[in-house]
């Protein structure tokens, strides 16, 4: 998805350049192309960015880059890669040729990257903040297996708590009725971010967390650029600066919202953002599940004594060594890219938006 911050509230038809992506790539950009605006290149198939899984670095009109939920991940997992493959793409205009047409432009993305068929009667386009708001408060208490949200932060307003509140009465509810609660929460969040000032997004999940340990998880992502003197020396706020954990995926059981927005009033009430909501994809949910759950291992894990604690056989962001971190992250999230549906028949198109 692109960056929220951008202020984009449409998916713009943009153009995939002929000429492959040649500088660096990092674990999760595998089969990453360079996109530019529709009217600055001419060779070149359409495609509608923001709804396209997650998969390319996306340039505004003044060429500058703002990455998918996927490639946020770019910083910590940056590699060189001296030969990049050239991937032979068709040429000719897919809207002149129909859905059909746009299959088989798009077709060649299932040989790089997971690729999943929907039906077009699941996918929901949602028009306004409060409309994301109550859809996400309505499926967390009706959940029954998982509720698994990333999100930049979570805020600490009364909207905030009434979204935890959601949670509460679901994580309960499930406690309630079975001896072995069926219901579990992962939240991930970025460090930084989730940590600044003394009423933070930690302090707002602490409650949870020490009423359902078994049944809750909040993970913290830490960069690894954010370390030794650097790290004591950058006050809050600005040591965001250096980097952070931008993924927005909102899941409950097999239902999942992909979005721009993060988890605070301003994008419930008043700041318009992208909302898709596909309902009952369990392929998708499981695959957005996996990844979060991948992110979340190589990320902190807060603690009810709202410690910080990191999972045996994981590489410390900031006190273990840079290379190890990246090697391990890479690993962890590239076992889940790559065991992700990449069959050509997986994106024949069974519904439209």
């Amino acid at each position: 998805m692109p960056h929220s911050g951008s202020g984009r509230t449409d998916a713009e038809t943009c153009r995939l350049s002929t000429e492959p992506y040649k500088e660096s790539r990092c674990a999760l950009s595998v089969g990453v192309a360079r996109v530019r605006n529709a009217n600055r290149t001419s060779e070149t198939c359409e495609c509608h960015h923001g709804y396209d899984g997650h998969i390319y670095t996306v340039y505004d009109e003044d060429w500058t880059p703002y990455r998918s939920s996927v490639l946020l991940l770019a910083p910590l997992l940056a590699e060189t890669d001296p030969a990049p493959r050239r991937i032979a793409r068709p040429t000719g205009s897919a809207g002149a040729q129909g859905t059909d047409g746009l299959y088989a432009q798009f077709r060649w993305m299932a040989e790089h990257v997971p690729a999943f068929r929907v039906p077009g009667t699941h996918i929901h386009i949602l028009t306004s903040p409060d409309q994301f708001y109550q859809a996400m408060k309505a499926r967390i208490k009706t959940a029954k297996r998982r509720v698994v949200m990333a999100s930049l932060y979570l805020g600490t307003g009364q909207l905030e708590q009434e979204l935890v509140d959601c949670m509460e009465e679901a994580l309960q509810r499930s406690h309630d009725n079975s001896h072995a609660p069926d219901l579990k929460v992962s939240i991930l969040l970025d460090y930084t971010r989730g940590s600044r000032g003394q009423v933070n997004s930690r302090t707002m999940l602490l409650p949870l967390l020490q009423r359902f340990t078994s049944q809750m998880r909040v993970s913290l992502y830490h960069t690894p650029d954010l370390r030794g003197l650097l790290r004591l020396l950058v006050p809050q706020r600005f040591n965001e600066t250096i980097g952070v954990q931008h993924i927005k995926v909102y899941l409950f059981d097999d239902s999942i919202i992909i979005s721009g927005a993060n988890l605070s009033d301003s994008y419930f009430t008043n700041r318009q953002d992208r909302y898709v909501l596909l309902e009952n994809c369990r392929e998708v949910a499981d695959f957005f599940s996996d990844l979060v759950e991948a992110v979340g291992d190589i990320s902190l894990q807060l603690q009810p004594n709202d410690s910080i604690t990191m999972l045996e056989g994981m590489v410390h962001p900031y006190k273990g060594n840079r290379e190890d971190f990246s090697a391990v992250a890479r690993k962890r999230i590239m076992e889940v890219v790559d065991t992700g549906p990449h069959e050509a028949a997986a994106v024949e198109p069974v519904g439209r938006l």
